[in-house]
């Protein structure tokens, strides 16, 4: 199920790829692009129907007085007038959609004047720029629309006010014929708004079917969010999909022995940084990271707990209950001054790491070089079961250090995970302990930037000698990691003298849905260069083993109710907006062909 759901998500790629691209660029570029496109596209419109001097000069006087001049003031009038207040059709935007009807209106004339060299009769520029008008109508209409929060009839303004302005320069600069062009432009506006209006009826009704809201709400409220990064809307309306869940944290804290300066902390939770940007809990790893370190001015390791997309936080409100649940647990004064060496057990083709802290054991689960994504929720809650029989308390991680397609985790996957996972806990239970060292140091990876894969919290390292062995705990801000990579970076450090470790990540969702990746985000070290990568940690860890200093740990845990999204509820919200999107996507293209061919048929 947890895979089912991720899959949902990762087919809206192709969809949220084309989302991210209606940020647009800046305004300045918009508006010098609109410029150039009308008056250079028009210009060669205008001399393919006929190759003189005096057809380029029309073709630009063309681009310049009848869409560039009018989209602009148009748009200038309907931000101050119409638009002031709508949240995602701002100035830029607002420029944007004009320079995309522009570009409509290019290709059509374009196509008309190819058309001509073959076809007689055609009445140029008047027949293609008419017909213009069920292509622009269409996409300005669903567009206004299903993304703008303003009324209804400030929505329909907005549809037609840049055709209109364009209609009115024509008649008054161009002698284009008055009747003619308003007759064009309301059959044209008559066929998108009922259609768009249809369209969008019939998925407000069945989004209030499936998933008890208004779907047009929800996807106002995820543009708002993906491009401009409010998130207030986004969560208001998660928060009616919510159900109230119990998360576990645990958290071990390290010391020096003798001055009892803090020295590390690692602390992970089964919630789940999801689900993108800066929504729910996506953040929650490096908020965790930044109070503690704030707090005690030592280095903080967030590694991704055993969870899914189930336990997905919902608003920035639960993120507060975990991170007051976090700082309250620094407060113990039960230290202890042993723990057992790092120890490995492989069950192909997973791996489990058992390192005992006192009377705490800290468990990582890995299935690298293998494809791995969520371990399910079911698996941890098996494994601390498990360890519960030896131990008194235990935190378990799932590394999440190799991808490199989706792939559903199998049952034989999940039995080796287990396996390993009590062969390791088992071997640990009889392992002698002794006194400990632990080094800490933490890297700065701001040259990478999200968009790369790699997130703000940069990388953190534990490094524990005990029984004479170094073993080395590294955790990278980033959701998931190149497969392959997590061996190359354990490989580098046995040979500056690191006998064990693990390599994991925190999963932060910060880095999804930023750049059109296959995966809709770069796991670490697919972005990047991997030797510099290594390079980075190599020099962390030589710092690490520079403090070196006899250490002792203390764990403490807690159980917190939070809001979750929920899988149920995850699951329907991501089936049915991709479901949304390609009926969209398809209806727009029919009515586009629909309005296309009526406008052919009464044009000519």
């Amino acid at each position: 199920m947890a895979f089912s759901s991720h899959a949902k998500i990762r087919r809206t790629v192709p969809y949220y790829k084309i989302v991210r691209k209606v940020a647009f660029p800046s305004m300045p570029r918009i508006l010098a692009s609109t410029l150039l496109a009308n008056l250079l596209g028009l210009a060669f419109a205008f001399t393919l129907f006929e190759f003189t001097v005096e057809a380029l000069v029309e073709g630009l006087v063309f681009g310049l007085i009848v869409l560039t001049i009018p989209s602009i003031f148009s748009d200038l009038l309907l931000h101050a007038l119409v638009l002031k207040k709508d949240p995602l059709f701002y100035l830029r935007r607002c420029f944007a959609l004009s320079l995309f009807s522009c570009l409509i209106w290019i290709a059509v004339m374009f196509a008309a004047g190819v058309a001509s060299r073959w076809l007689n009769g055609i009445s140029f520029p008047e027949f293609p720029f008419y017909l213009g008008f069920f292509i622009v109508l269409p996409v300005r209409t669903i567009s206004t629309l299903s993304m703008s929060t303003a009324t209804l009839w400030r929505r329909s303004i907005s549809s037609i006010s840049q055709p209109l302005a364009c209609v009115l320069a024509g008649v008054a600069l161009w002698n284009l014929s008055l009747i003619n062009s308003l007759a064009a432009l309301f059959l044209s506006s008559l066929l998108a708004f009922t259609s768009t209006s249809a369209l969008l009826i019939y998925v407000e009704r069945k989004g209030f079917m499936k998933i008890g809201s208004s779907p047009l709400r929800t996807f106002r409220a995820f543009l708002l969010d993906w491009l401009d990064g409010r998130n207030e809307m986004f969560e208001d309306y998660l928060k009616e999909l919510g159900t109230r869940e119990t998360i576990n944290i645990a958290l071990l804290q390290f010391r020096g022995k003798n001055s009892h300066r803090p020295k590390a902390i690692m602390i992970t939770s089964n919630f789940h940084p999801g689900p993108f940007l800066n929504v729910g809990s996506s953040v929650l790893p490096l908020l965790i990271q930044k109070v503690l370190e704030s707090r005690t001015g030592t280095v903080v390791s967030v590694p991704h707990g055993v969870s899914g997309h189930e336990l997905n936080l919902i608003s920035q409100e639960e993120n507060e209950t975990v991170l007051n649940e976090a700082l309250h647990l620094l407060d113990t004064s039960d230290f202890s001054g042993e723990a057992t060496r790092f120890i490995r057990w492989k069950s192909e083709p997973a791996q489990a790491s058992c390192q005992v802290f006192g009377d705490s054991a800290l468990i990582t689960l890995t299935l690298s070089p293998r494809d791995m994504e969520d371990i399910p929720l079911e698996v941890g809650s098996s494994i601390s079961l498990e360890a519960s029989r030896y131990f008194k308390n235990v935190a378990v991680v799932d590394a999440h250090n190799s991808i490199n397609e989706v792939k559903p985790m199998s049952e034989d996957e999940i039995d080796s995970l287990v396996e390993s996972a009590r062969r390791s806990i088992e071997t640990a239970s009889r392992a002698g302990k002794s006194s400990f060292k632990i080094g800490a140091s933490k890297i700065d990876l701001s040259p990478y930037r999200l968009s790369q894969g790699i997130g703000l919290g940069g990388a953190a390292i534990l490094l524990v000698e005990a029984q004479g062995e170094l073993s080395a705990y590294i955790t990278i801000d980033g959701n998931n990691m190149k497969a392959g990579l997590r061996e190359k970076l354990l490989e580098g450090l046995e040979r500056i003298g690191v006998n064990e470790g693990e390599v994991m990540t925190t999963d932060t969702h910060m880095v999804n849905g930023i750049v059109p990746a296959r995966l809709g985000y770069y796991p670490v070290g697919e972005a990047v260069d991997e030797n510099e990568i290594l390079t980075r940690i190599i020099n962390g860890v030589n710092e690490a083993k520079r403090n070196l200093e006899e250490a002792e740990v203390a764990y403490a845990n807690s159980k917190v109710k939070v809001m979750v999204l929920g899988l149920g509820a995850f699951a329907k919200l991501t089936e049915f907006l991709y479901g949304v999107a390609k009926l969209v996507a398809a209806s727009m293209v029919l009515t586009m062909v629909i309005s296309t061919l009526v406008g052919v048929v009464v044009l000519i």
